[in-house]
Order: structure tokens, then sequence, then C-alpha cells
């Protein structure tokens, strides 16, 4: 079982990108092909290459966003508000 779990962990790290890479890439790609378009005259085609990578782009930021948001509430559920005065203190705080 533990030899089959570091295969998963080994095969999850090569097989697919993170978000923040895949972000990286996309925004390079369209800084690219907007430097690209500057040069030369502009067809409807290239137009709607572009679109297709502005939407890829803010694709990648949205599921960079949704990455980040699950691993803090992750790492919150695992960690917890460690139940402390302080938490309870700003509740009663807000509700006064």
């Amino acid at each position: 079982m533990k030899n089959a779990k570091k295969a998963l962990k080994e095969w999850i790290k090569k097989a697919l990108k993170s978000p923040t890479s895949q972000r990286k890439e996309a925004v390079h790609q369209l800084a690219e092909f907007q430097f690209e378009l500057e040069k030369k005259e502009i067809s409807p085609m290239e137009l709607d290459k572009e679109k297709s990578a502005q939407r890829k782009t803010y694709s990648s930021f949205r599921s960079e966003e949704e990455y980040q948001r699950l691993k803090s509430r992750s790492l919150w559920l695992k960690a917890g508000d460690r139940n402390t005065t302080y938490f309870h203190r700003q509740y009663r705080a807000r509700l006064s």
C-alpha cells in the first residue's frame, strides 16, 4: 500500500501541472501572442485566437484561485482555529 501511495503521488506530480504553472504559462502565451499582433495587421481569425487565449488565461486564474481556496480550507480543517478565547471574544464583539 505504501509503495502504491508513493507511486500515485509521483504520477500526479508528473501528470498534472500545478494551477500556478498553468496560469503562468497561459499569461506568457497571451503576452507573446499580443506582442506578435502589434507587429502586423490583425485579421478576424487572429482576433478569435486572441479571445481564445484570453479565455484560457481567465480560466487559469479562476482554477488557481479555486485551488488556493480549497487548499486553505483543508489546512484550516486540519489545524482548526484552536478554539481559543480570542475567537470567542471576536465573535461576541460582532454580535453586540
